[in-house]
Order: structure tokens, then sequence, then C-alpha cells
């Protein structure tokens, strides 16, 4: 009987954090907010590979500003029996929160 894989899912790297997307001047000054759901594909090196709009924030402008800082962010990889391996994680973004990134599949 073969044991099964001892699987580790993606993490924020807390050496790095996450960096906040840049949200446009008009957004802010509308007061427009909300929260961006995201699948996040981490790549077997931390980088990430893909990223995919999961439920919008309401605001399309939001939507774009936190996938386009996604596709910079860098994780600590996911890792099966101790070797790192790809796969999505969702995180969703909102103003001055992005711990929410958990891993798990989506």
């Amino acid at each position: 009987m073969q044991a099964m894989p001892v699987v580790v899912q993606p993490q924020i790297d807390a050496k790095r954090g996450l960096s906040e997307p840049i949200y446009a001047a008009q957004d802010v000054r509308l007061g427009n907010e909300g929260t961006v759901t995201l699948s996040v594909y981490v790549l077997p090196n931390g980088s990430v590979g893909d990223v995919r709009l999961v439920q919008t924030s309401g605001f399309p402008r939001l939507d774009a500003s936190a996938l386009s800082e996604a596709r910079r962010w860098h994780f600590k990889p996911g890792m099966e029996d101790g070797k790192p391996v790809a796969a999505k994680i969702p995180c969703p973004v909102a103003p001055g929160c992005l711990d929410g990134c958990s891993g798990y599949a989506l």
C-alpha cells in the first residue's frame, strides 16, 4: 500500500509579502472599493504563471489593477513530498488586506 503524498500548498513569502495594487485616482476619489477574488497559479519556482478573475469587485478598473499587480507577486511554492510543484490558490484582494491568499485548490 502506497502512502499518501505530503502536500503543502503555496504560501505568502513572509520576506517579500504581496504588493498592493495601485488604484486609479478616479476610483480613489469616487470611493470605489470592493474585494476582487483571483485564482493565482503559482509555479514551482514561486513565480505567478497565470491569474484569473473569479469574482469582480464591481469596478472594472479595480479588477484590472488587482490582476495586473498579482502577476508580479512571488510565493513560497507548493510542495509535494518535499519537491516544489505548481498549484492554484484563491486570493481575495481588498484595499489594505492581502493576507487572505490561502493554499487550497480552486
